[in-house]
């Protein structure tokens, strides 16, 4: 359990670091808040801790519309955050027996025009009033650099862009940001 709780916090703080400008709201709310509860779960066996970090999960998925506007404007809440829950309760059904939880028919989210999304850089990185959806690529690559060149690279790519992660190590990285 503590192991699992260790990785959870591990992976929470890797998440965040790897993105230029987390938003709260998304996937690395509900994982923050997934490690939270398995911490507090102290020395507990595997099973509580990952049932402590559903939990918390869980509830930090159900606030995510109150911390994203653009979610509270579809009625729906994160996809990320709801995919990571999955893998949890996948988790306990391979550890514990159980059975996965039922699927609940989601209200039919209302249409959101890109007009409505909200940028995600903040006030710092607004690129001029753009929104993420006025960005005309995505791009995607691997790039192989010494790592103690990611962080000024990284500064860098804020100015140019936003949704920015860059993860990896040892040399190699994968890279993605929405740019003109």
């Amino acid at each position: 359990g503590p192991e699992v709780a260790e990785a959870l916090s591990t992976a929470a703080k890797g998440a965040y670091e790897a993105v230029g400008n987390p938003v709260e709201g998304t996937i690395l709310t509900v994982v923050r808040r997934a490690a939270e509860g398995a911490v507090a779960a102290g020395d507990a066996p595997l099973v509580d801790v990952l049932e402590s970090a559903l939990a918390a999960g869980r509830e930090a998925l159900a606030q995510t519309p109150d911390l994203l506007p653009v979610l509270a404007a579809a009625g729906v809440v994160d996809a990320g955050g709801t995919g990571l829950l999955l893998l949890l309760d996948a988790a306990l059904t391979r550890i514990d027996g159980r059975p996965m939880p039922e699927v609940q028919e989601a209200p039919e989210p209302a249409v959101v025009g890109a007009e409505s999304l909200v940028p995600h850089g903040g006030a710092d990185h607004d690129h001029g009033g753009s929104s993420l959806a006025d960005l005309r690529y995505e791009v995607m690559y691997l790039l192989e650099a010494p790592d103690e060149t990611i962080p000024a690279f990284k500064e860098v790519w804020a100015g140019i862009g936003d949704s920015i992660v860059v993860v990896g190590g040892e040399g190699l990285f994968n890279c993605h940001i929405h740019t003109d």
